[in-house]
């Protein structure tokens, strides 16, 4: 038989005995409950999978590597999966904890994104700037997600050699915080838009004390392509001061005691991108401070493009009112829902998230 015909017969073959798998394994999805679409489906979205191999390493804030640091990861998929609740997404999850040099090993998945949803141990929490704040109709929520893979990268690993870092902050003394959160609509161009440091769930010795404290406007930079954005913010009188957080630190757990400033500005345009999650975005993190050092706070946010002319940033802030530059949160005052990277076995409730007022100057 010539080779020509010989090579032909087997491609036949090769697709005939494929053909009968496929279907052979769809009667049996069939069968066990899936329809048709839904297997095709799953074919069709398996495509964008890869395996993933990642290597990571969790540090403290010291530098020093952590033993024991429970790791969740997922990774998200398009596939749907069969359970007796009915069919579901198939996000499959590996869990895993730290070794003694603080390594760990993320294997067995298959995914186009993969997500480490959960990094915790007893006295510790995760770096604010790592994480990603969302908000949806009807409510918001800290998620404990803080490191997103690209959904465009073809293949899923890190180098074992050069493992990926996480630092986690190693609690020293919490203490009570004011915590709250403001969305402002900023226009670019127009008046600044201003909101209190304080929120309205602060114990009583808070009560009457909301006034303005910090404001925030937009402006275009310039008619250059692609376009730029100035962000400035300023204290609302001369009794607050603010500060720039150092961008390649995470954590912002202690106020800076001096280098205030009336105001500040950042600069940023529509490819810029968060270091810390690896998402569009750039983050506008800084301190503030009364002028007689009364109280301390942090404020942490990512802004994006201007949308119609319009950015709506969430912001989210802490604060000490108790002349300490501490900012710790302790048990009597978590922090949103759910509590920030602070295990569960911590026995934290969750508080409802504080709307913080949101003016337009000149009101």
């Amino acid at each position: 038989m010539p080779q020509n015909t010989k090579k032909r017969n087997f491609v036949r073959w090769s697709f005939c005995l494929a053909l009968i798998a496929m279907v052979a394994f769809m009667a049996w999805e069939v069968i066990n409950g899936f329809s048709p679409a839904v297997f095709l489906s799953n074919l069709r979205f398996s495509q964008y999978d890869s395996k993933i191999r990642f290597w990571g390493k969790v540090m403290d804030s010291d530098g020093y590597p952590l033993e024991g640091v429970y790791v969740k990861a997922v990774a998200i998929t398009y596939r749907i999966k069969k359970t007796p609740e009915g069919d579901v997404w198939d996000y499959p999850v590996v869990e895993t904890r730290t070794k003694s040099d603080g390594s760990f090993v993320l294997d067995g998945m298959a995914g186009f994104v993969l997500k480490i949803e959960k990094m915790s141990k007893q006295g510790y929490v995760l770096p604010r700037a790592t994480q990603i704040s969302t908000t949806y109709p009807g409510g918001s929520n800290r998620e404990y997600r803080f490191k997103s893979m690209d959904p465009h990268e073809p293949v899923f690993s890190s180098d074992p050699s050069k493992p990926v870092e996480f630092r986690l902050w190693k609690l020293k003394k919490p203490e009570p915080l004011s915590i709250g959160r403001a969305v402002l609509s900023i226009r670019v161009g127009e008046p600044a838009r201003y909101f209190s440091l304080v929120s309205r769930n602060y114990p009583e010795q808070a009560i009457g004390r909301f006034k303005p404290d910090v404001k925030i406007s937009i402006s275009r930079i310039g008619e250059v392509r692609p376009p730029r954005w100035e962000v400035k913010i300023e204290g609302y009188d001369e009794d607050c001061g603010v500060m720039k957080a150092d961008p390649k630190d995470p954590f912002m757990f202690t106020a800076p005691e001096e280098g205030y400033q009336q105001s500040i500005t950042y600069e940023y345009g529509p490819d810029c991108v968060n270091e810390f999650t690896g998402l569009p975005g750039f983050p506008v993190r800084f301190f503030a401070r009364s002028k007689n050092k009364y109280w301390h706070a942090a404020v942490d946010s990512v802004f994006q493009s201007p949308v119609d002319n319009e950015e709506s940033p969430q912001i989210d802030i802490w604060t000490n009112l108790n002349k300490s530059r501490n900012l710790e949160h302790d048990a009597v005052r978590p922090l949103p829902d759910p509590p920030l990277g602070v295990p569960e076995d911590y026995g934290l409730k969750s508080l409802p998230v504080s709307g913080a007022p949101n003016y337009r100057e000149g009101r």
